[in-house]
């Protein structure tokens, strides 16, 4: 598929001030995702998902509509399996649904998405893996993406400005401008969360040459600049962030990072978790504030997780407590963080 022509679906979709059209809303022509996914008795169900390939030729579809509490996947494109999605921009539209919400894709489980911009809407999900490009991103390269657009979750998520919920795959040279937040769980300026995923294989994921302006905002739990958290769930994981930096604020009730929140060890197994930061820092204009746990870096490094920081460096504003630190904020005692 290619687009020769920007794509107007519905006007004015959202107010200047980025909120919801309520006034017009019964107007709105609602926008059905490409793909189809279901989520049925807790098993999900990628029965129809999108495998083709999308050249947005550069263009904007404006004005989608989806506003459905229910709605499984909801973004431009349901579901996306090993197709290929560029050069294309989503603008001025409202995106809501229950789980796995995202500006462009869903749920990505093994495609590709290169130059996709999600511009000034507003993505919100009503449960958990809420993203400015892409809601969950099991595998695949996400590649010169942007995102300006307010992400938002109303319950226990994790909500991202390119992705909110990572398993495996590579994030390279995206950013983020826009406002993170979410009421409880994991917010990140690129992304979210990385974990490992029950009944998956092991979990790699990388972000290189990335960066966030956006505040990041979460009311109860963990939030960074870069990764809100990185958690081990019953698999082994490892996360590579490098030549990356945080320009925003970052906030959170406790376990606040210029570049991640916190690592989180969930496993039984011993040290089934490392994360690498490489070369990258916290900007003047990255402020950390939480109750517990601020670090310039790194919020807190808990139990049998294993941290390699090289080459990494804070110059923005730590709230000072009494966990709180320049490159990390609180390290337990089974934690084994170098740097």
């Amino acid at each position: 598929i290619v687009l020769n022509n920007d794509i107007l679906i519905n006007e004015n979709v959202l107010n200047e001030d980025g909120t919801l059209n309520e006034a017009n809303a019964s107007t709105f022509v609602q926008w059905e995702p490409i793909g189809v996914a279901t989520y049925i008795n807790s098993v999900q169900n990628y029965v129809s998902a999108f495998k083709g390939n999308i050249d947005g030729n550069n263009k904007t579809i404006l004005g989608i509509y989806v506003n459905n509490e229910t709605k499984f996947c909801a973004g431009l494109i349901s579901c996306l399996e090993g197709g290929r999605i560029q050069d294309l921009k989503v603008s001025n539209s409202y995106i809501y649904g229950e789980r796995f919400v995202g500006g462009i894709v869903g749920a990505n489980l093994s495609g590709n998405i290169y130059n996709c911009t999600s511009d000034d809407n507003l993505i919100v999900g009503n449960s958990f893996r809420i993203g400015g490009i892409v809601g969950w991103h099991s595998s695949g390269i996400v590649k010169d993406c942007y995102n300006t657009s307010k992400v938002a979750s109303n319950t226990k998520s994790e909500s991202g400005g390119i992705i909110g919920h990572m398993t495996s795959g590579i994030v390279d040279n995206c950013y983020n401008l826009g406002v993170i937040s979410t009421s409880e769980g994991y917010g990140g300026g690129i992304v979210g969360r990385c974990s490992s995923y029950a009944g998956e294989e092991d979990s790699y994921c990388k972000i290189i040459d990335s960066y966030n302006k956006g505040n990041v905002v979460v009311n109860l739990n963990c939030a960074g600049g870069i990764v809100g958290g990185v958690t081990d769930e019953s698999h082994y994981i490892q996360v590579d962030i490098i030549n990356s930096y945080n320009a925003g604020a970052v906030a959170a009730s406790a376990r606040a990072g210029g570049i991640c929140g916190a690592l989180n060890h969930q496993s039984v197994s011993s040290y089934s978790m490392k994360v690498n930061i490489i070369n990258s820092y916290n900007a003047e204009n990255g402020e950390i504030l939480s109750s517990e746990g601020n670090g310039g870096i790194a919020g807190r490094g808990l139990d049998n997780a294993f941290a390699n920081l090289a080459n990494v460096y804070n110059v923005g504003t730590i709230e000072d407590i009494s966990t709180s630190g320049g490159i990390v904020g609180k390290v337990y005692e089974e934690a084994n963080l170098e740097y």
